[in-house]
């Protein structure tokens, strides 16, 4: 693949501590290690500088071809401070007042994090395709207002091709927050991109049918999924086999505790307080970035099985996975679908061959994991769960099926399927 030069433009990459860097650090790390001169563009605030980002060790090897765009993420006022006299009352005030008229004049999503950027981030890709002459940009999104600019330039650079990768559901997940006309704008956005497009990417398969239903672009979409890294994790943690102490019962959680999961924490301190009736000791462990839901913790009757832990690296979360009972999975119902993603961490739970506990309504994920006997679903939105028929499918220690290939969702496999789709 000598002869094609690839330049990738994220929004999100390390040292940005959150999962939306993760994608295409990990992919443009192994296309480089498989000879595909892979470059990057991205956008570098103040605030990630120097931070221990899960996955900055990734892009240490082709560091010299990270071009940063740096900038100074800067809040609104009122989301910034606290009144505290009337000067700053009236601020504010003015600032809420000044938001919701930008936000209503606005012509598509104002609360796209790219709107200010995609511009200047359009400009620089033009300017590193003509000082390098790479023959494929791949643009991923959210944020999305960055793929429909990056896009444009297909007029200027004909035979550049352009690939749009699609992590989340664009105009989907946010039919409730637009008025009519700002939805119209930005479903118009949506679809000048994928016209413009010569590649269409997503890692979910609904957004995959969605896309196709929506603009008829059958054999442009193609499902790249989300996949786990062998290099995030210790083989010696997969080789060890852990004697579960019999009255002990330690789940973890890892990731965002998003907003709409009230059910799924709910339901979550029910079975808690079943298992404490039933004379065992559970512990629930959070790896969350910003907490979430300490108040419905706090007061329940089970707060003291919750711990709040510190973010660590993924070789030491894996340590963590490895020694405990039980992994959960807590899914909202929402637009955006998160009941039907089959995300990174997703697949990445599975090397760990231990029953997966899954708080949500149904979907992909419930059928992926009841089909394939990996885990046990705890329906979030039923007032009658019957914990005693889930606890003793438990106890039978047929789940998760050791038989179950789980080498088919590792990245590697993916990087396959991309490379096929770069070349020209």
């Amino acid at each position: 693949m000598d002869n094609i030069k690839v330049l990738i433009v994220s929004f999100y990459f390390p040292p940005y501590p959150k999962v939306g860097g993760r994608r295409w650090a990990k992919f443009a790390k192994y296309l480089n290690r498989d000879g595909v001169d892979t470059h990057v563009l991205c956008l570098t605030f103040n605030q990630d500088n120097g931070k221990l980002g899960p996955w900055n060790k990734d892009v240490e090897e082709f560091n010299e071809k990270i071009y940063r765009i740096r900038k100074e993420f800067v809040k609104p006022y009122h989301l910034r401070t606290l009144p505290k006299n009337i000067v700053q009352k009236i601020k504010w005030k003015l600032s809420i007042a000044l938001e919701k008229y930008k936000k209503k004049k606005y012509s598509g999503n104002y609360s796209d994090p790219g709107r200010e950027y995609a511009v200047e981030v359009k400009n620089k890709t033009a300017e590193l395709i003509q000082e390098h002459g790479f023959s494929t940009v791949i643009v991923t999104g959210g944020p999305f207002t960055i793929p429909f600019e990056v896009v444009k330039l297909k007029n200027k650079f004909s035979k550049v091709k352009f690939i749009v990768d699609i992590r989340d559901n664009w105009t989907g997940g946010v039919k409730n927050l637009l008025s009519n006309s700002q939805l119209k704008a930005e479903s118009s956005k949506e679809e000048l991109t994928y016209k413009r497009a010569d590649n269409i990417l997503t890692c979910a398969s609904y957004i995959l049918e969605d896309i196709n239903s929506r603009y008829n672009l059958v054999g442009k979409v193609h499902h790249i999924k989300h996949a786990y890294d062998l290099e995030d994790f210790s083989p010696e943690i997969f080789k060890k086999q852990k004697l579960i102490n019999s009255d002990s019962v330690e789940m973890v959680y890892a990731g965002t505790l998003y907003v709409g999961m009230e059910k799924e924490v709910y339901k979550l301190t029910e079975f808690l307080r079943f298992l404490k009736m039933k004379g065992l000791v559970p512990r629930v462990r959070l790896f969350c970035f910003n907490g979430g839901y300490e108040n419905i913790i706090e007061d329940s009757d089970v707060s003291d099985c919750f711990v709040y832990e510190n973010i660590v690296t993924p070789l030491e979360l894996s340590k963590v996975f490895s020694d405990s009972t039980y992994i959960l999975q807590l899914r909202p119902k929402s637009e955006e679908g998160w009941e039907n993603f089959l995300s990174s961490k997703f697949y990445e739970l599975l090397l760990y061959r231990k029953p997966i506990l899954y708080f949500g309504p149904s979907g992909t994920v419930q059928q992926f994991l009841e089909n394939k006997k990996l885990g046990i679903w705890i329906d979030s939105y039923s007032d009658d769960t019957d914990f005693d028929q889930l606890y003793n499918q438990l106890l039978k220690n047929e789940i998760p099926t050791q038989s179950y290939d789980v080498s088919k969702h590792e990245f590697r496999e993916e990087v396959k399927k991309l490379k096929e789709i770069l070349k020209p």
